[in-house]
């Protein structure tokens, strides 16, 4: 039940985020689509730096956001998960204290980010807790798991 209340909530975020923002934060596989597309552009000249970078810096928000889960999880070494209630709860409450900072920042450019980096958190966390039965968000899972694994080792040192 806690997965599917997490995806309805992924996926909410999600439309208001491509509604309100301008793009969506949790749908990693076309987001870099677009990077890819807007990198060719920049190859032929029918893209800007900018149309290329906004994409690569949600892919980034939110594979930074997966990493901070597990910056949170990974103690000792990359074979184990610590993960418990403890864990979930803050990622949960980080992961809705960066949706209200969302709303808050609406209509700048940075709130795209900082919804992205919310859904990596959520998405990580419920990764990590479930051992990857359930993902939240739309295909991320490389991107889920390159972040978790970039904070554990981050953890580690």
């Amino acid at each position: 039940l806690v997965g599917v209340i997490l995806v309805a909530c992924a996926g909410m975020v999600n439309v208001i985020a491509s509604k309100h923002l301008g793009g969506f934060v949790s749908h990693v596989s076309g987001t870099v689509s677009k990077v890819g597309m807007h990198g060719q552009g920049l190859a032929v000249g029918s893209s800007t730096l900018e149309q290329f970078g906004e994409p690569l810096a949600v892919v980034g928000s939110f594979i930074f956001g997966a990493m901070l889960c597990g910056l949170l999880a990974g103690r000792d070494n990359l074979h184990e998960v610590h993960i418990g209630r403890t864990l979930y709860g803050m990622a949960l409450l980080g992961s809705a204290a960066l949706l209200v900072a969302t709303v808050s920042l609406a209509g700048q450019e940075q709130a795209i980010y900082v919804a992205a980096t919310a859904c990596g958190l959520q998405n990580g966390m419920c990764t990590m807790h479930l051992g990857a039965i359930c993902r939240t968000t739309h295909v991320t899972g490389l991107s889920t798991d390159i972040g978790t694994t970039y904070g554990r080792l981050l953890s580690i040192m």
